[in-house]
């Protein structure tokens, strides 16, 4: 039996372990019958045009004809305008099936959105859904086009060029107030718009329109007053992401944000030094959705975004929360973390950088009450040491990702790990200490012992990091597929061949090592086993 004798859908699924690489210039070239499968629709449902041209400079000519025999079956394609332009006018086919399209610009390419762009979109592509467009101030006479093509999803990130003006910049809101206007029934057909500016010119007349359908903001910096967020909450809204960080609000935005956005998702108020706790609980406690929250004081201690923010901001109703944030908070007592965390235990990712008052004791409460935990970043945090973050893993068996940077306290493992840790929770209200286990797993029914199923481990700055500590945390990860040890000046500088060795013979999946100050700076394992 020869592969040719396989079907041809096993032969597709084979082919979609490949890269879009493998399939233009090595697949395609076997033979005829190969050649047709790899034009298979099930394998070019998405196209990164900008990747595909950067990684195969030199071969443009052959890859643009390969690209014209595909892009029929495409669904999403990522492109900078100049580069998707020439597809559209040379493709003979009517490109039914693309259903959204993201232009992008990168470095060596236009910001420009043309109108015969727009004209070739309407044309060859009628059913369009999702338009991702980034544009420069130059380029706003696009919006007319944009809302001429009756898409139902709209991302608009408005990026300002820096050497203009402020005469020019009037002048430009101008003709955006006055296009907006003129299409303000198009815009409001539109069922989801997405804006990101870091700009109030371009973001006020927009906002003025009272935009029901505006499912995403991003507006960073102090311009985003409370008013600003009173006149996009209207009753009806039904906006699922705000992104507010460095802005100038106040607690009685968070009062309006609780509400009237009852389908909210995300919220991001990173540096918001007006905000209090109180307004963050009574936020967290109304939002029945939330299920993204970001909150973060700055490391700056005389920066004007400084706030003081802590763990205790959320309340412990918010039951919905999957992803938390929070960040360089001054205080971090057990308490409060064993009552938020026994309340989320749907969190599958944590980041509590800059939390100096992170301990073992918080990641023993973090293993014990978050079961579905998946990732998460310690960095910066002093007190913590491998032996938490064992006692983490063992809890959170399901676990892939761990950042501990900068971890002063990551050195090694005690040579017999406890089987039961026990944390003292302090409450503040009484003054009482409850004794919370912390059970370490035990060996399954068969007696084999259960591994954590951990990918990626970065360790890089840890100082004080002990060779030994490596064998340890191989033992434990067996699924490991990467460590990152960058800038670990200090005794793991110093690891022997034999550890080494032992690493890589424990984590089956690890092909290299990340060291040293150089990005270049690796382990692999050929070169060690």
């Amino acid at each position: 039996m020869e592969i040719n004798d396989l079907p041809p859908e096993l032969l597709v699924t084979i082919f979609q372990q490949l890269s879009k690489e493998d399939l233009i210039w090595t697949i395609h070239n076997v033979c005829t019958y190969w050649r047709h499968l790899a034009q298979a629709g099930n394998l070019w449902t998405d196209l990164d045009i900008n990747r595909l041209i950067i990684e195969n400079h030199g071969k443009q000519d052959a890859l643009l004809k390969y690209l014209l025999s595909i892009l029929i079956h495409v669904q999403y394609v990522k492109s900078s305008p100049d580069r998707l332009l020439p597809l559209l006018i040379k493709s003979k086919d009517t490109l039914r099936n693309i259903r959204r399209i993201d232009l992008v610009p990168t470095i060596d390419s236009f910001y420009l959105s043309s109108k015969e762009l727009f004209k070739g979109l309407s044309a060859k592509c009628p059913n369009l859904k999702s338009l991702h467009l980034k544009f420069l101030s130059e380029s706003l006479s696009v919006l007319r086009q944009v809302f001429d093509l009756n898409l139902e999803n709209v991302t608009l990130i408005h990026e300002q060029n820096i050497g203009n003006t402020r005469d020019i910049i009037s002048r430009e809101m101008e003709t955006v107030a006055k296009l907006l206007k003129e299409k303000a029934n198009e815009i409001r057909k539109t069922k989801r718009i997405e804006l990101q500016s870091f700009s109030s010119d371009f973001l006020a007349p927009v906002l003025e329109l009272n935009l029901s359908n505006l499912t995403r903001l991003t507006a960073f910096g102090n311009f985003i007053k409370d008013s600003t967020i009173h006149t996009i909450l209207l009753s009806e809204t039904n906006i699922t992401e705000l992104y507010l960080d460095f802005s100038n609000i106040t607690d009685q935005s968070l009062n309006d944000i609780a509400e009237n956005a009852k389908h909210l998702k995300y919220l991001s108020l990173k540096c918001c030094s007006r905000i209090t706790d109180k307004g963050v609980a009574m936020l967290t406690k109304s939002c029945k959705t939330l299920e993204r929250l970001n909150i973060r004081n700055s490391t700056a201690t005389d920066s004007p975004f400084s706030s003081n923010l802590s763990l205790g901001a959320i309340s412990p109703i918010c039951t919905s929360l999957k992803i938390l944030s929070a960040q360089n908070l001054p205080t971090f007592d057990i308490a409060t973390l064993t009552a938020l965390t026994h309340s989320c235990r749907i969190l599958t990712s944590i980041s509590f950088n800059y939390c100096c008052d992170l301990s073992d004791m918080s990641l023993g409460v973090i293993g014990q009450n978050c079961p579905v935990l998946l990732s998460a970043d310690f960095s910066q945090c002093p007190e913590i040491t491998l032996d938490g973050v064992r006692i983490l893993l063992t809890c959170c068996l399901g676990m892939e990702n761990i950042s501990c940077m900068v971890c002063d306290g990551i050195t090694n493992f005690c040579e017999m790990p406890p089987k039961v840790t026990v944390t003292e929770v302090v409450s503040h209200e009484h003054a009482q200490r409850e004794k919370d286990r912390v059970i370490v797993r035990e060996p399954d029914e068969e007696g084999k012992q259960k591994y954590s199923k951990l990918r990626n481990v970065n360790l890089s700055y840890c100082y004080n990091l002990k060779p030994e500590a490596l064998i340890g945390i191989s033992e434990l990860c067996k699924n490991l597929h990467m460590l990152i040890l960058r800038f670990c000046e200090g005794p793991v500088n110093d690891v022997s061949v034999d550890i080494l060795r032992r690493v890589f013979t424990n984590c089956c999946y690890l092909e290299y090592i990340l060291v040293g100050p150089e990005f270049n700076s690796t382990i692999h394992r050929k070169d060690i086993v």
